[in-house]
């Protein structure tokens, strides 16, 4: 859950500076999802998911 939300304050950071790496961002919430279902924790996965589809609606061109 932590990763999760240190990755809402990164991408609220990245949307007001229009800095920072949406792929390196991407990466930590497929884990994090990942990480949330292995253990049985689905809502948790959920929100990392939401989170993801944020970054990529957010910064399209990314690869994240």
């Amino acid at each position: 859950m932590d990763q999760i939300n240190l990755a809402q304050v990164q991408l609220t950071r990245m949307r007001l500076t229009g800095r920072g790496e949406a792929g390196h961002l991407g990466l930590v919430l497929v884990e994090a999802a990942e990480t949330a279902r292995e253990l049985g924790a689905g809502l948790i996965a959920d929100r990392a998911d939401q989170l993801l589809a944020a970054v990529r609606q957010t910064f399209p061109s990314s690869p994240a």
